[in-house]
């Protein structure tokens, strides 16, 4: 149970609120505030967040929590307004900003997600709007580990980046070739050669990263700027690896969507 002013909030499984001593609770949709990304570069380490941020300006921040949807258990909450953060089985932080709640947020470490499994978390974050209303605004993300990656780039919500990395090879594999495409027309748009030190482009903006002491670190990125809002859209990676003298060779396959704003 969390006092917050004059008003007493019990909270039930997340995506319950009761309230006691207001006129009523409004639950909204709004600009989703959840975001996934490799933590400190580990490719089997996934930091999952959200921060209230993306809530309405003139809404006053109480408190922000993050869940899992299968199961409705709370991963981390945090109220800006005492301070408290509370986290729970997994390895789980809060930022906790009290002059600007709404710069307040949560995450969660997923460690060894499957490949190719999906695991679903949501978030609730209740204020108080300028009606002197409480509002709990929720958002969900499916998170799904996949060999390859996509995401904005440099926060431009019109460009995507498509990567294709060496990482997930085993370690004992030597990487000798790396081809980006797209899976539509089987177009190249990128490729790498370890052993001639080449990398070739198309007509999209591409990069290429040679890594000689670890060829696994070798990774291919192309932005993709016409990719319409909720369009998925296939890339493969094919890589040719050496493996204990033997040469071998793998496809990876990655559906890049753009969500709306």
């Amino acid at each position: 149970m969390v006092a917050t002013a004059g008003h007493t909030l019990v909270t039930l499984p997340p995506r319950i609120l009761l309230l006691l001593g207001a006129c009523c609770t409004v639950v909204m949709a709004a600009s989703n505030g959840m975001s996934v990304n490799n933590f400190q570069g580990l490719q089997d380490v996934l930091e999952v967040e959200c921060s209230s941020e993306r809530v309405e300006t003139y809404f006053d921040v109480f408190t922000v929590s993050l869940f899992l949807l299968k199961n409705d258990k709370i991963l981390a909450f945090v109220s800006p307004k005492s301070r408290e953060c509370t986290t729970s089985s997994y390895f789980s932080a809060c930022v906790v900003d009290s002059v600007n709640p709404r710069l307040s947020r949560v995450k969660t470490l997923l460690v060894d997600l499957p490949e190719g499994h999906t695991e679903s978390f949501g978030c609730n974050v209740t204020s108080l709007n300028p009606q002197r209303r409480f509002v709990t605004t929720s958002w969900s993300l499916d998170v799904r580990k996949e060999r390859m990656s996509a995401r904005i780039f440099e926060n431009i919500p019109t460009i995507v980046e498509v990567e294709c990395s060496g990482k997930p090879l085993s370690s004992g594999n030597d990487l000798l070739t790396m081809t980006l495409y797209t899976s539509q027309n089987n177009q190249v748009l990128a490729s790498a050669n370890l052993k001639t030190h080449k990398c070739v482009s198309s007509h999209l903006f591409a990069s290429c990263l040679l890594n000689d002491r670890d060829s696994r670190g070798t990774s291919l990125r192309v932005l993709i700027p016409d990719l319409q809002e909720e369009e998925i859209r296939n890339y493969g990676c094919t890589v040719a690896f050496e493996s204990f003298g033997w040469t071998k060779s793998e496809t990876w396959y990655l559906n890049a969507k753009r969500n709306s704003k």
